[in-house]
């Protein structure tokens, strides 16, 4: 006899004994528990079949994700032995760094603002990189009060085919080292 449970936000778990039929009309992910076995399987719902997850961790005997689809296209990552998921399984961020050059604002007339554009590769109108100012190894404290004056100015930013504009209040009077950021 099959009975159904659900738990939390998971999919339905379904728990029977090793001779039951297992349905086939169930959500993809649905788990199945044999309580005479303790081995679990999951339903895919794409090829209508059950694929038996392997032993060691959590569950009734199996570790809730069927071995062919940890670290696969498609599949879920693993964890390492600090139970995160490994920097391996993790996409790069794409981090461009560019110097907006004290004396190539120009005042846009459309806006108000001074702009300067850089060249980013591969930088989309779609792209909505995160900023940050960066400081120069032997900055002073004095040097820092400059930049941050300087990067104070700055009120948004704009990305488009391979380049990104800065918009400012007024000019800066420094060079400016922006990390721009795209996760």
């Amino acid at each position: 006899m099959i009975t159904h449970k659900r738990v939390g936000w998971r999919t339905a778990v379904l728990v029977g004994m090793s001779t039951d039929e297992k349905p086939t009309n169930v959500e993809n992910g649905t788990q199945f528990n044999e309580i005479d076995t303790g081995y679990s399987y999951f339903f895919d719902g794409a090829n209508l079949t059950w694929h038996k997850a392997e032993k060691g961790g959590g569950g009734s005997g199996g570790s809730g994700i069927p071995a062919e689809e940890k670290g696969a296209a498609n599949g879920v990552a693993p964890l390492n032995a600090d139970a995160e998921i490994d920097r391996a399984y993790l996409p790069s961020p794409i981090i461009n760094r560019v110097t907006l050059v004290t004396g190539s604002w120009t005042l846009d007339s459309s806006s108000g603002y001074y702009a300067q554009s850089v060249t980013v590769q591969g930088m989309t109108a779609d792209n909505q990189p995160s900023a940050t100012v960066l400081y120069p190894s032997g900055t002073t404290v004095t040097s820092k009060a400059s930049i941050d004056e300087a990067a104070n100015l700055l009120v948004y930013m704009e990305t488009g085919a391979n380049t990104v504009t800065f918009y400012a209040v007024d000019a800066p009077s420094v060079n400016l080292t922006i990390q721009l950021v795209e996760a």
